[in-house]
């Protein structure tokens, strides 16, 4: 999607695409005189659990920070906010970075604000503030565009409406009939609307349809601001969820169970040994990146959403500084797709390093054009689980799959594969694939490198040494073969001899005919969340945060194309068509 067209004008960012300034010198003040004032915010959020805001034009997000401080400063205590947000045209990294430093720097979430801010990628990005009690959930789509999907996909209701895009003679397409005839229906008892624009047809639209309108005074900045309160009654609420039981305690089910807690459910994680990260979650190293593409088509998209919402979650969760990859062409990864993929993330997230640079970053003679990923990184399998898992809502429970029987709260299944519970499962085309990494280190005294290393499998820096995977192991291997064709991986990418092995990881992951998870709804109160091969990193968060949003009815932080890719009744209307490809004996090496 298109980024903004921006200037600096006497201090003030200004859009050359809209002729008209974001907003006034202090934008701040601004937020709190036409905003936070008129709508009372600071008592509603003191007296509520969840506040939900839904603001038009995310701008430089300086609304979202000046709200999110009063959030911190009045919510009681395990409150959540919601705060959703339009842009139809994000702005530019550097300027978005230049303006929060320059205006907004004192406000708790700046610094987090920046660093979380997501590439320019039309859908849907979610981000966690404030250990997890700020959410914010920008649309990249037109106003119109991204109301009617929440209005369609939410059942939690409105408790404030900020209409802040561009004036309506500048950006007609953000004050029509339409949009501003559709807010009651999502407003909750009492809801609020509050613009800078006091034009009377502003006005009119918003009388006509549930508010009651009211002209604020804002001297000496201009005459009047508006404010309007919904004088009908407010929607019907979605029933609260009180509890609910998650099967698996690796990546998908910490995931799942973390992303149901911070709502406020009390969530009942089922492992056979009563502990996370047991099986192949317990990878010692694992690498938070994703097969990526700059294709618009529903999987690859998926893939990078799922890379850049876990990226940002993992983050706030883990602390040991290991960040970064380089990644280099390979067969299935061609020099212009990388290429694409670098431009259509921006250079905050994808840059494009001379061949000193990869020589640099590497610490090896590597004669490859790469593209680093300053922001992916490098974790403990357990730690991260332990992480996920470790929620005042979440209790460790020691019992196996076939004990758990009780469904009568939402029951998620995230068990790698469908076999635990197979009697329930519909035709999955899921199967099951060894595979290890290996630990070594240098024979000699030697720099190595700080980041991972991506061309055919990877090298990452590990706690002894470096680590080298992984193997897919369609058909048993020969002992040893694994260890030598890690161990060739890394004297590939080193250019030197002489590594000693200090230990192995082997486990099963499950891989799906298409390689996408699988994650939705089994049947009644029965979810899914596996299959997620190789990108477990990546893709079992992201899709944790999509059935928790599923299942107490919230808008997901994906459209529903991505819904409809992972679904788990996917594959049965494929093989209305075609056979189940993994009955055959044989698995595509896609």
């Amino acid at each position: 999607m298109r980024e903004a067209a921006t200037k600096i004008v006497d201090g003030r960012l200004y859009s050359c695409d809209y002729n008209d300034f974001y907003a006034s010198k202090d934008a701040i003040e601004e937020c709190q005189r036409v905003h936070i004032g008129p709508a009372n915010l600071a008592e509603r959020i003191a007296q509520t659990t969840t506040f939900t805001v839904f603001e038009f034009g995310l701008g430089a997000g300086i609304n979202f920070l000046s709200i999110a401080d009063v959030f911190l400063q009045h919510a009681p205590s395990g409150a959540r906010l919601r705060f959703i947000s339009t842009e139809a045209n994000p702005l530019p990294y550097r300027i978005l970075e230049q303006v929060v430093r320059d205006t907004a720097s004192q406000l708790c979430l700046a610094e987090e604000w920046v660093s979380q801010y997501p590439p320019a990628v039309e859908g849907i990005h979610r981000r966690l503030f404030a250990e997890h009690r700020v959410e914010l959930t920008m649309i990249y789509s037109s106003a119109i565009v991204g109301l009617t999907d929440f209005l369609e996909r939410d059942k939690h209701g409105v408790d404030a409406w900020i209409l802040d895009g561009f004036a309506p003679d500048r950006n007609p397409d953000m004050w029509t009939t339409e949009l501003l005839g559709s807010l009651a229906e999502l407003s909750k008892e009492k809801a609020t609307v509050t613009t800078y624009s006091s034009a009377g047809n502003v006005r009119r639209s918003l009388s006509q349809n549930g508010f009651q309108t009211t002209r604020v005074s804002s001297l000496p900045h201009k005459r009047h601001t508006t404010l309007a309160t919904l004088a009908a009654t407010g929607i019907s609420l979605a029933e609260s969820l009180n509890f609910a039981t998650v099967i698996g305690g690796g990546f998908a089910g910490c995931a799942t169970a973390h992303a149901l807690a911070r709502r406020g459910v009390q969530v009942e994680l089922l492992t056979p040994s009563g502990q996370v990260a047991d099986a192949t979650s317990a990878i010692p190293t694992a690498i938070v990146h994703s097969r990526l593409s700059a294709s618009n088509d529903p999987s690859p998209r998926f893939r990078l959403h799922s890379y850049t919402h876990s990226q940002s979650l993992i983050e706030t969760l883990t602390n040991d500084g290991k960040r970064g990859a380089l990644q280099f062409p390979n067969s299935r990864m061609s020099e212009q797709r990388l290429s694409d993929v670098a431009d259509t993330l921006g250079t905050n997230w994808a840059q494009v390093p001379s061949q000193s640079e990869v020589k640099e970053l590497s610490g090896f003679p590597i004669d490859l054009q790469g593209v680093y990923f300053p922001k992916s990184l490098i974790a403990s399998g357990p730690a991260l689980c332990n992480s996920l898992s470790s929620h005042p809502n979440i209790e460790l429970v020691a019992k196996s799959v076939a004990q758990a029987t009780n469904c009568e709260n939402p029951t998620v299944f995230a068990t790698g594969t469908h076999k635990p519970f197979e009697p329930h499962a519909p035709a999955m085309e899921i199967a099951e694939l060894e595979g290890q990494v290996d630990e070594f280190r240098p024979s000699t005294d030697l720099a190595l490198p700080t980041l991972a290393l991506l061309i055919d499998g990877y090298v990452a820096p590990s706690r002894l040494g470096l680590v080298a995977g992984s193997t897919y192991e369609y058909k048993p291997w020969p002992n040893g073969l694994s260890t030598a064709t890690n161990l060739r991986r890394l004297v590939d990418v080193s250019g030197l001899e002489n590594w000693i092995h200090v230990n192995s990881f082997r486990a099963r992951r499950a891989i799906t005919s298409d390689r996408l998870p699988v994650a939705g709804p089994l049947g009644s109160n029965l979810w899914v969340n596996i299959g997620h091969g190789s990108s477990g990193t990546t893709s079992a968060p992201y899709c944790g945060e999509i059935l928790a949003s599923l299942i107490l009815g919230e808008l997901t932080p994906a459209p529903q194309s991505f819904i409809d890719a992972i679904a788990p009744l996917r594959f049965e209307r494929r093989q209305e068509k075609r056979p189940n490809p993994f009955l055959k004996g044989s698995i595509s090496r896609r």
